[in-house]
């Protein structure tokens, strides 16, 4: 059975923070949770969600955190720019990513703390638009940091110091964090 969250009909304005998780029915974001207008942190952990389109998320101009932890998601995608001025924090934790196809489309102005550990990741690059980003955690993610060498942007060489780029491949440790303030 393929559980289905409606909130188009929720008429909640002072709802800040909504926490939908273990659902093992849950496959995918819930409809309407875009109309909730003053969220500032969603969780949506440990469900079965496999593809996140994020235009699911434009119009949460007040969103600060996005959790998706632990669903088992191998595709987020965005087949529009979005923009969530005011996110802070997303978390993408033990999913099944072998890319973040969606982060060039993704405008997160103030983004400062983006998790995609645990994923199938061998590439991962930050958008220039995420000027706020502080923290980036990879760990245990297949990297081949080969894509590195031509990647590396000067405005932000700092992001890629704690890599040792003349190394054809690496795997990203457990403990492996990017702190780039």
């Amino acid at each position: 059975m393929n559980q289905f969250f409606d909130l188009s009909g929720w008429n909640l304005p002072a709802l800040k923070e909504l926490l939908i998780s273990h659902n093992p029915t849950l496959k995918q974001i819930p409809n309407g949770v875009k109309n909730i207008g003053n969220l500032t942190r969603l969780y949506l952990d440990y469900n079965a969600i496999e593809h996140v389109q994020m235009e699911a998320f434009q119009g949460l101009h007040h969103l600060e955190i996005l959790s998706l932890i632990g669903n088992g998601i191998n595709r987020v995608a965005a087949t529009e720019s979005i923009t969530l001025p005011q996110l802070q924090h997303l978390s993408l934790y033990r999913n099944k990513l072998t890319q973040f196809e969606a982060a060039s489309r993704c405008n997160f102005p103030e983004l400062q703390f983006l998790d995609l550990s645990k994923n199938r990741l061998t590439q991962f690059d930050v958008p220039m638009s995420w000027s706020k980003l502080q923290t980036v955690e990879l760990q245990e993610n297949p990297i081949n940091c080969s894509w590195l060498i031509g990647n590396v942007n000067p405005q932000r060489s700092s992001i890629w110091r704690l890599l040792d780029v003349a190394k054809e491949s690496c795997w990203v440790p457990v403990y492996f964090r990017w702190n780039l303030s």
